[in-house]
C-alpha cells in the first residue's frame, strides 16, 4: 500500500478507498469557478502580448470597458505572467538570474572529476568535454590533467624511457597527491619501470582471483575444499 501511495502521489488512505471500491473510483473533475474579470481575459491577454504589462495601466484600461472588480485580481493575473519585473519592485526583490537558488548546476562527484583527468579525451562525452574545459581553467588541475595524460600515455604505449623522467616532472608540481604519488612509485622503482616496459601483465591472475572469490561467495561457505576445487576447475560462473 505505501509503495502504490507513494509512486501515485496518494494519501494511504485515499489507496485504500479505492482498493475496497466495487467499481472503478471516477475521480471529480474540479471546475474553475467564474471571476468578473473573466470577460476582460481576451483584451488583457491581447494587450499583454502586445508588450504592456503595466498593471495599473491595464486596470485603468479595463475599468474604461466596465470592469467593476479590484485592482488586486488584475495585479494578481499579470504577475504570474510578467517576463520582467515591474519598473516600481525595489531591488532586493529583483532576483539574479545567476543566483544559487536560480542555478541548480548538478557537480559530479569528486571520484568523476578525477576520472576525467586520467581519461582518454577521445573518449569523453560531449558534456564531460565542457566540463573538463571549465576544470582546466584552474592552473593547478591543468598541470594536473597534464600530468596524468603523460603517464597514462607511458604506461599504455610502454614508453618506458620516459618514466624517470615523468617522475622528476611529477615530484616538481604543486599539488601534494601527485608528489606523494611519485615517491610511491620511486620506493618501487624497478618493479613499475619493468610494469610499463613489458607488455606482460598479471592480469589474468587478478581474473582468475576474481572468479575464485566469486565460486566460493557463490557456496555460501558451505562446501569443502575438494568441492571448491572442483567448481574452480569444471564449471564456469554462471
Amino acid at each position: 500500500m505505501l509503495t502504490i501511495a507513494q509512486q501515485l502521489s496518494l494519501s494511504r488512505t485515499t489507496v485504500y478507498r479505492f482498493i475496497a471500491a466495487k467499481s472503478f473510483p471516477e475521480r471529480v473533475s474540479k471546475v474553475k469557478p467564474s471571476s468578473i474579470l473573466d470577460p476582460y481575459l481576451t483584451y488583457l491577454q491581447q494587450r499583454f502580448n502586445e508588450g504592456c504589462e503595466n498593471t495599473n495601466q491595464l486596470f485603468r484600461e479595463i475599468q474604461a470597458k466596465g470592469f467593476i472588480g479590484s485592482h488586486k485580481q488584475v495585479s494578481r493575473w499579470v504577475q504570474y505572467r510578467r517576463t520582467k519585473p515591474a519598473k516600481s519592485t525595489t531591488k532586493k526583490h529583483v532576483q539574479n538570474p545567476f543566483s544559487k537558488s536560480q542555478m541548480q548546476v548538478i557537480i559530479p562527484a569528486p571520484t568523476r572529476l578525477v576520472w576525467l583527468l586520467v581519461k582518454e579525451s577521445t573518449k569523453l562525452s560531449h558534456y564531460e568535454q565542457l566540463l573538463l574545459k571549465h576544470l582546466i581553467q584552474n592552473p593547478e588541475i591543468e598541470n594536473a590533467y597534464e600530468i596524468a595524460q603523460q603517464f597514462q600515455k607511458m604506461v599504455r604505449e610502454h614508453e618506458s624511457e620516459k618514466f624517470d623522467i615523468w617522475i622528476e616532472h611529477c615530484l616538481q608540481c604543486s599539488t601534494i597527491d601527485l608528489v606523494n604519488f611519485a615517491k610511491g612509485l620511486q620506493r618501487d622503482h624497478d618493479p613499475v619501470f619493468m610494469a610499463v616496459h613489458s607488455k606482460w601483465s598479471n592480469g589474468q591472475t587478478e581474473g582468475q582471483v576474481t572468479r575464485l572469490k566469486l565460486i566460493k561467495r557463490k557456496m555460501y561457505g558451505r562446501a569443502n575444499f575438494d568441492l571448491l576445487r572442483q567448481r574452480v576447475l569444471f564449471s564456469d560462473t554462471s
